[in-house]
């Protein structure tokens, strides 16, 4: 390939050249600069310097991974070097937040907004397939609810299907059947989600009955008094009915000893019991308005095209002066300083589990660096083959089946932290603590090796590729952290908290799960002796820590 070269391009210096051709290069330069116009004001701002030195080194490494920018770039040389420089301004210019961005943030194509009624709107565009998923989250949980009142949030959130003057019974739920698509609705602690996936073109209807329902519900003390009974046939089925979920609902209540998310987010069958219509439309009135909102669309939609529909339906809903204020308050959880333990007998238990909940730090109370240095300790600690906990009790000592541990960082006051084991026959609960104790002890002593740190960000690098591959999974994953009071910036920049975390980091995480912060759950059948909860009297602890010390010297 022949290429002609300008004199001055080599007589004066590269930089000399661009200064000669300044007024060129500076109008090439905002011609690029107005087409990302709109992204670098409203994204830009938000960088911090570290992050903007780390785009300069994406942005170097997403060009000398490129062969077609080396084709591009022989093919300007090839026809004057003064074409050269305008290429090296475009790219430069165009992958200013775009390209290279996208490859160190998760989901770059996300965008927030807010309605000037005070709601959030949050697009994600996903253009595989021609759906959308449309979610709307309330700050209503368990944990909002008035004392004696547990259960009222989850009881609106059932009540809300009733319809309304313009659209009663059940029309909505007909509009979404009728087109294939689905919906539901659930509550935590933190929130109240409804949710509809249907095909792109009836999203501007979809909008309209889900902001018709926001502020125009229809109730009456007929409906009221029925769903009432569904609530509790629900809690019968799905507690009272089930050992594993009554063993959860009673550590909780253990755990948390004044604070609300002690109590069960379907609320006390007592309690249940004592709702009423005043009670529903009380907490309707007061939490279900435009500013207490977020919007969440994710599928084959663009930017713009949300902003128009969000603003055509739910621009126009009024925000309402409730007196009340958006920051909530929580009463404080006193030092834990006791162990706790709960034991639960039931004939339809099959095979005895053993559970512990740590009350720990949640991402939104410690930070990022926390909750991901929780979030890899679970995996090191569960992860097969060679996770900790699984190769301890299942491959080594034969004692479990199965070894479960995970780490609920996005609430907003305190996270938890769960182990949970299923055991042999023959095995006892004592020696599922000790080997707990006995881990968790090396880890703080010597912490964790590099393989360790390098196989959990594996998995956690790839979990990220996952939660894009699901639409529900991803509009979960950021509706819910936005929910908890996490910025979109530090979700968008979840790879690069796992990149970045250290194996001292995950070591000081270890330093949270202390015993008496904890409590422990013990569901077996009552057909089981009761020399499970015993430790056994042939075999002492100095005995039991002398074999393990020397099999861990081999």
């Amino acid at each position: 390939m022949y290429v002609r070269v300008d004199r001055r391009f080599y007589a004066h210096g590269p930089l000399r050249f661009v200064w000669q051709e300044r007024k060129k290069v500076g109008f090439c330069a905002l011609v690029c600069f107005y087409f990302r116009f709109q992204n670098v004001c409203f994204d830009f701002i938000a960088f911090s310097l570290q992050e903007t030195f780390e785009f300069f080194i994406s942005l170097f490494r997403f060009s000398v991974r490129s062969l077609r920018l080396l084709y591009i770039f022989l093919f300007f040389a090839s026809l004057h070097p003064r074409l050269l420089v305008f290429f090296f301004f475009t790219i430069f210019f165009s992958c200013f937040y775009g390209l290279a961005a996208a490859e160190d943030r998760f989901a770059p194509d996300t965008r927030l907004f807010t309605l000037k009624n005070g709601m959030s709107v949050v697009v994600i565009p996903d253009h595989r397939v021609p759906v959308v998923t449309h979610m709307i989250w309330y700050k209503l949980g368990s944990t909002d609810e008035p004392m004696g009142k547990s259960g009222i949030a989850h009881f609106l959130e059932h009540l809300l299907f009733k319809g309304t003057d313009s659209n009663p019974g059940d029309v909505f739920s007909q509009f979404i059947s009728k087109h294939g698509g689905y919906h539901n609705a659930f509550t935590s602690f933190d929130f109240t989600a409804y949710y509809q996936r249907v095909p792109k073109k009836h999203l501007p209807r979809l909008m309209e009955l889900e902001a018709d329902r926001m502020v125009n519900l229809s109730l009456s003390k007929e409906q009221v008094a029925v769903e009432r009974n569904v609530v509790l046939e629900e809690r019968r089925q799905m507690i009272e009915n089930n050992p594993h979920a009554r063993l959860q609902e009673e550590m909780n209540a253990v755990l948390y000893r004044v604070h609300p998310y002690g109590r069960p987010v379907i609320g006390w069958k007592h309690e249940i019991n004592a709702l009423n219509y005043e009670d529903a439309f009380n907490i309707y009135k007061r939490f279900y308005r435009p500013d207490n909102a977020v919007l969440l669309v994710m599928g084959d939609v663009e930017f713009d095209e949300v902003y128009e529909l969000a603003q055509l339906h739910y621009g126009k809903l009024a925000r309402r002066d409730t007196n009340v204020p958006r920051v909530r308050r929580f009463l404080v959880e006193p030092p834990q300083r006791s162990l706790r333990k709960v034991k639960i007998l039931d004939k339809n238990v099959s095979q005895p589990i053993f559970r512990r909940q740590y009350d720990v730090p949640s991402y939104v109370t410690k930070g990022w660096k926390t909750g991901v240095s929780l979030d890899v300790l679970a995996n090191i600690l569960m992860a097969r083959p060679m996770g900790r906990l699984h190769k301890g009790l299942v491959l080594d000592r034969k004692i479990a089946s199965k070894v479960h541990v995970s780490y609920h960082g996005t609430r907003i006051e305190s996270g938890v932290f769960v182990i949970e084991v299923l055991l042999n026959e023959g095995a006892i609960f004592s020696d599922i603590e000790e080997e707990i104790e006995h881990q968790f002890a090396r880890l703080a002593k010597e912490g964790v090796t590099e393989n360790e740190m390098r196989f959990a960000r594996n998995q956690a690098l790839a979990m990220v590729v996952y939660l894009q591959d699901d639409p529900s999974a991803l509009a979960n994953f950021f509706a819910e952290a936005l929910m908890t009071g996490l910025t979109l910036q530090g979700v968008q920049a979840w790879p690069r908290h796992i990149v970045e975390l250290k194996a001292s980091d995950v070591r000081d995480a270890v330093s949270f799960l202390r015993p008496e912060s904890s409590v422990t759950g013990f569901l077996l059948s009552s057909k089981i002796d009761s020399e499970m909860l015993k430790i056994k009297k042939n075999r002492s602890a100095e005995d039991w820590r002398d074999d393990r010390q020397k099999k861990d010297g081999q």
